[in-house]
């Protein structure tokens, strides 16, 4: 049996290596796996099979072993045809698609199977252990000529619809599998089929891997578009001028009747402008404290004419945690400025946060006079607040925002998930990297 491994491995040791090596790179990158990636796994399993089925025929042929040479023959028809499907999955789009691609596979393999049952029709072998082609040995070869055609068909369909680069790698794949099997079916040249097969998978998977890493680039870059677009809204419409205005003119006329009260205001003011301007000039996450401190400054600044009778309740049961600038301070300006209702006997708001298994969950609760949330859709401050809000969210961290509002007032869920995506993490790393 060692020795029979040896010479097995001595036999097949370029391919093996070939496919030992694709796997291990495979297994590297498995985060970023690809749904063709399980067909690439099926081919490497395909081919060493068949790899297995021959060096077994071999030994059968050696030992005079009849019902070996016979099954490994039944593998022999079947692996070869499977082989070229999967290669022409690779190159089919949609489940139905795919569905209807396998019928001639599993057509040949129930005509394998049931050769015994129909008088040996495809091959047998006679009693001195020869080959006998049978009345259907042309169903393998059909199958695979039917396969080879869809190959070409599909080859047509992806140059029409992909750049040149990635059409003229599948060609040369396809082309690598025509030629050889041409070579080998007139004996032109023989035992190439494993070593060309292998060198096409690893081929295929490093296309693949290519076509996923130029996607997710163009994805992030879009991400990062839309980001500074976001940040050029956010600039226009975060800094108030109105409340910038007030501000000031309360400071002002504190000065003479508190200048205690109105330095501290100042000093909340500055903060606040502070806040903004790195806010608007960073894609860092910030911690929530940090967050936290520039809502502070904000409701200081807004409540310090004492007008509105609001009392704000903190029930902040997780504090370490990060998130974008100004995704939780609008909701509670949103709350001030438009929600709690200055003849209320007493308003509260309520700023929270506590975590799941997933998600970070942050909540802004009123008790004020609610709103149509179908309107955050239209072109008022708000609306494009909130949904500026959202898009911010979702580009820095993969996080969410959900609005609530009736006649009992309105509350913002904002969810950080802990883990962030994939994508978010590959661009992170990238920006590390530069």
């Amino acid at each position: 049996m060692g020795f029979h491994l040896i010479t097995f491995i001595q036999a097949n040791y370029l391919t093996l290596m070939m496919l030992f090596g694709l796997a291990v790179v495979m297994l590297a990158n498995r985060d970023t796996w690809q749904p063709e990636v399980r067909i690439i796994w099926g081919l490497m399993a395909v081919l060493l099979a068949i790899i297995a089925e021959q060096d077994l025929y071999q030994w059968a042929q050696i030992t005079d072993n009849r019902a070996m040479l016979y099954w490994t023959s039944v593998a022999d028809y079947s692996l070869y045809p499977i082989m070229i499907l999967l290669e022409v999955l690779l190159l089919t789009k949609g489940h139905r698609a795919r569905l209807l691609t396998m019928l001639p596979a599993l057509l040949n393999q129930a005509v394998l199977l049931l050769n015994p049952l129909l008088n040996y029709s495809v091959f047998s072998f006679d009693g001195n252990n020869n080959f006998q082609p049978g009345p259907l040995r042309l169903v393998p070869f059909l199958t695979g000529c039917v396969y080879i055609l869809l190959m070409l068909v599909r080859l047509d369909q992806y140059f029409r619809n992909r750049s040149r680069r990635y059409s003229a790698i599948t060609a040369w794949i396809v082309a690598s599998t025509l030629v050889v099997i041409f070579l080998q079916y007139f004996n032109i040249i023989t035992d190439l089929f494993d070593e060309v097969a292998a060198m096409d998978i690893m081929l295929y998977y490093f296309f693949i891997f290519a076509v996923e890493r130029e996607q997710t680039r163009r994805e992030l870059s879009e991400k990062a578009l839309e980001l500074s677009r976001t940040r050029v809204r956010l600039m226009s419409e975060q800094i108030q001028p109105h409340f910038i205005f007030n501000s000031l003119a309360v400071i002002r006329a504190l000065i003479w009747v508190s200048p205690q009260k109105a330095s501290d205001s100042l000093d909340d003011f500055s903060g606040y402008l502070r806040s903004n301007l790195d806010a608007l000039r960073s894609d860092e996450l910030i911690p929530f404290d940090k967050e936290l401190e520039h809502i502070q400054a904000f409701l200081s600044l807004a409540l310090v004419d004492d007008v509105r009778n609001i009392q704000v309740h903190y029930d902040l049961q997780v504090r370490n945690f990060r998130l974008p600038a100004l995704t939780v301070e609008p909701a509670v300006e949103n709350a001030i400025r438009h929600g709690l209702n200055r003849t209320l006997a007493m308003s509260l708001l309520e700023i929270a946060t506590r975590e799941d298994a997933e998600s970070v969950i942050i909540t802004v609760r009123d008790n004020g006079v609610g709103f149509d949330v179908s309107t955050l859709r239209a072109k008022s401050s708000r609306g494009v607040g909130v949904e500026n809000v959202r898009t911010k969210l979702q580009l820095q961290c993969g996080g969410s925002m959900d609005i609530k509002s009736g006649n009992e007032g309105t509350t913002v869920t904002i969810k950080i998930p802990k883990t962030p995506p994939a994508e978010l993490a590959l661009h992170t790393e990238s920006e590390e990297n530069a």
